[in-house]
């Protein structure tokens, strides 16, 4: 009898940890943006917010945007940006990864968009890490490189 209540609480611990994984797909459906691995979604977000920080973001929306990037085994990491001020603040969240540490933030001078090869490269530049006291690390960040449809 206890071996059956055993199994049962452990296979129900497992259903409940599956169900919690979070894909590139749910991540989409929840709204965030992704170009990870051939899933792409919700990119016009990432252009509202590229054309609201330059625009000053007349309609007060749009100045937040989060974007969820995956590592080789699957663990998300989030990039939550806001435009404020004129810059973009960076929140980078690692902490799902099973390999990565926690939160780093950053203060970043501008956002950019290039083309490369056979994809768009979305980048913050000229970025200083603000939960650090050595500010003198000044870096540019990619965030998202969006490959071209086939």
């Amino acid at each position: 009898m206890i071996r059956i209540w055993l199994t049962i609480v452990v296979c129900s611990l497992i259903l409940t940890a599956c169900g919690r994984i979070l894909t590139p797909e749910k991540a989409i459906q929840r709204g965030d943006v992704v170009a990870e691995y051939g899933v792409v979604g919700n990119l016009f977000k990432m252009d509202e917010f590229y054309n609201g920080f330059y625009n000053g973001f007349q309609s007060g929306k749009g100045n937040k945007i989060r974007i969820t990037r995956f590592t080789k085994e699957g663990d998300p990491i989030f990039l939550n940006l806001t435009s404020k001020q004129g810059k973009v603040l960076l929140k980078n969240d690692s902490s799902k990864d099973k390999n990565g540490s926690n939160i780093t933030t950053y203060t970043c001078e501008t956002l950019s968009k290039s083309r490369e090869q056979d994809s768009t490269l979305y980048q913050l530049l000229n970025c200083q890490r603000t939960d650090m006291d050595d500010r003198s690390n000044i870096q540019n960040i990619e965030i998202l490189s969006v490959p071209d449809a086939p």
